[in-house]
């Protein structure tokens, strides 16, 4: 399928595509004068304290982006793909919903107000509320463990870059500072002492880690392949990631300091967005290996591969249980 299929928002100049993530930040230049062992991170300057949440249980509901009826809107359904359930309906652009961790509130990102900016609303579609109000945008973003903080990606300084803020949009803090665009922030590892996003610093999509407060920024993948959307397993030992080293999108795993990567899905079509089950034993992706991008679900060693949802449009995967 064409990439230009994979839609995306367009902010001063760069283009904001689907790149085997959900909206990702495509660089305007992929040269880097800065290795990453040479950065000065970006300490947190504010204690404030982040707002308590109470955790409670996630819904046992699989949520995703689809352009079946017209344009992207933001649908749930049960984890054997039954149920479809649409969440939202505007005429703009909605992308990128992930769930809080106490389960009582969706974030997702939506055009609406002219620029992309985050949103959230219950679980249910109700009661959106607008959280960002960035003059240029705020894009991929993921909650902490404890649902209090969010990492997201910014344009404020004319690249992307990684900051985190409050649950209720308070206390910003910028965490990257690098002159290549920083893209795609997808997982915060289990215990929240880690958070890991792509970036462009060595000329290609990579996979880093840091610490929760902007330190310790490492390549852990460091292929001259193109490498996106890490996400942890639950017990922290391992992160899937979507990479092309074979020549085409696919889905490996590797162990969470970079080592042993084993690729998992084999196949000519692109396999994109993996994501965890909450008890590891399964991992969610998106798939156009039947012409259109669908939802599937694998075993963790990427066994039994199935399709959950089925239709000529493209659902791609933004959140699973």
């Amino acid at each position: 399928m064409d990439r230009s299929v994979l839609r995306a928002f367009t902010l001063a100049g760069i283009g904001v595509l689907l790149i085997g993530c959900t909206t990702a930040l495509a660089p305007s230049t992929l040269q880097s004068t800065m290795p990453p062992s040479t950065q000065t991170a970006i300490q947190p300057k504010s204690t404030s304290v982040p707002p308590t949440a109470t955790l409670t249980q996630p819904p046992a509901r699989v949520f995703f982006i689809s352009d079946r009826d017209g344009n992207w809107e933001i649908y749930s359904m049960n984890l054997d793909g039954s149920s479809p359930m649409r969440l939202t309906n505007e005429a703009a652009k909605d992308d990128h919903v992930t769930v809080s961790p106490n389960g009582q509130e969706l974030a997702f990102l939506s055009e609406r107000s002219g620029s992309p900016q985050i949103y959230l609303m219950n679980s249910d579609g109700a009661g959106v509320r607008m959280l960002t109000n960035d003059p240029v945008g705020a894009y991929p973003y993921t909650w902490s463990p404890d649902g209090t903080r969010l990492a997201f990606i910014s344009l404020q300084h004319g690249r992307g870059e990684v900051y985190i803020m409050n649950a209720d949009a308070s206390n910003k803090v910028r965490l990257t500072d690098h002159p290549t665009n920083d893209y795609c922030v997808a997982a915060w590892s289990p215990d929240g002492n880690n958070i890991a996003w792509t970036a462009t610093r060595d000329g290609n999509p990579e996979i880093y880690i840091m610490n929760a407060d902007g330190s310790q920024q490492t390549n852990l993948t460091l292929h001259e392949a193109g490498e996106s959307c890490p996400d942890w397993s639950p017990d922290g030992t391992n992160i899937i990631f979507t990479s092309n080293r074979d020549g085409n999108d696919q889905i490996y795993v590797m162990n969470a300091d970079g080592s042993a990567p084993t690729r998992l899905t084999n196949n000519e079509a692109r396999d994109i967005q993996p994501q965890w089950s909450s008890d590891g034993n399964k991992i969610y992706f998106a798939s156009n290996r039947d012409g259109d991008f669908d939802i599937y679900v694998m075993n963790a060693d990427g066994s039994n591969q199935t399709q959950l949802s089925n239709n000529t449009a493209n659902d791609l995967l933004s959140w699973a249980p």
